[in-house]
């Protein structure tokens, strides 16, 4: 399809239409004034068996042959121009949705090209680096981030149960796979356990995905757990399909051995983040303080002798988190 027939079809689509009905309805006030005519009887001769028959045969004549013709040629005409439209018309629906797509495409490649040379004149290449692979060639992104923060007294030791819910969205235009990884210590101070890792799509709760669920299973047997000295990680890749919201549930329970004192601890985000929420839980009789490594500060939420809670609304990177503590009021 040319660009003229484009050009054409875009501007003047709704004069066709017009004249395609102006055609039909002068096409029907022919056949409505113009169909008279005449059944002409007519004698043949038909030699059959060695004898001639005489048939009678009958034909209707238009008294205006010629209208009639043309009433036929402006019906025909009329179909035409409406198929041919129709035609035009998804055809150039088809090309504005491939035009569109290099659009984008282009739009995409230009921005990234100002956005590398710029920064490769700001920044060094091993900055720079970290944040193309982190941020502009991320195909996925965490939204609605929230940690929630139970600390309990069990056995005369503090043990905190840490919830981490999140949404992922594919921001790429293919399915991508989003790997969740979380980083624990096992030492002769802590002692740490994954109680479940479940997540299923936005909307569709009955259908979770669980990977591991202790309720169900022996830790032991918790799948993509690897070891290396005093630390423990456990991975596991998502897929995300465009313009589906996956809700990521992790939770885990840490307990900290002959200490119900005080505790210093730290929790850091392992991919780009928007939107952040910390809800704190804890006895009576202990502070929480928390100390941000974010762009700006917390707002806080919610401040009680039992619970706190902080929003931030910008974005977290990879490594950004927080460090907090937890100390009895009652420490001399």
């Amino acid at each position: 399809m040319s660009k003229k027939s484009k050009g054409f079809v875009k501007k003047y689509w709704v004069y066709i239409i017009i004249v395609t009905m102006l055609l039909i309805i002068a096409a029907i006030s022919i056949d409505v004034w113009y169909s008279d005519g005449n059944i002409i009887a007519k004698q043949i001769n038909i030699f059959e068996n060695n004898s001639t028959k005489i048939v009678n045969t009958y034909k209707y004549e238009y008294e205006y042959p010629f209208l009639k013709v043309l009433s036929i040629f402006l019906y025909s005409f009329a179909m035409s121009l409406l198929i041919s439209l129709f035609i035009l018309k998804v055809i150039q629906k088809d090309d504005d949705k491939i035009r569109e797509k290099k659009d984008e495409r282009r739009k995409d490649e230009l921005f990234r090209n100002v956005f590398s040379g710029v920064f490769n004149r700001l920044v060094p290449n091993e900055i720079f680096d970290a944040i193309k692979s982190d941020i502009l060639q991320a195909q996925v992104i965490r939204k609605n981030v929230r940690w929630i923060y139970d600390f309990k007294v069990e056995d005369g030791q503090l043990v905190l149960y840490r919830n981490v819910m999140y949404e992922l969205h594919n921001i790429s235009k293919k399915n991508a796979k989003e790997l969740f990884s979380y980083i624990y210590s096992a030492t002769d101070y802590t002692e740490t356990s994954i109680l479940f890792l479940k997540w299923h799509k936005n909307g569709d709760i009955e259908n979770t995905f669980v990977a591991y669920d202790i309720s169900e299973h022996d830790e032991s047997t918790l799948e993509h757990l690897e070891k290396s000295g005093d630390y423990e990680q456990v991975k596991h890749d998502i897929e995300v399909i465009p313009d589906e919201i996956i809700n990521l549930n992790f939770k885990s329970k840490e307990i900290f051995k002959n200490n119900s004192k005080f505790i210093h601890e730290a929790h850091f985000s392992t991919a780009c983040s928007i939107g952040w929420e910390l809800e704190v839980n804890y006895p009576e009789g202990y502070e929480f303080g928390i100390i941000p490594m974010f762009n700006a500060n917390l707002i806080p939420i919610v401040d009680d002798v039992d619970r706190k809670k902080y929003e931030y609304s910008g974005a977290i990177l990879v490594g950004q988190g927080i460090e907090f503590t937890l100390k009895c009021k009652n420490i001399e």
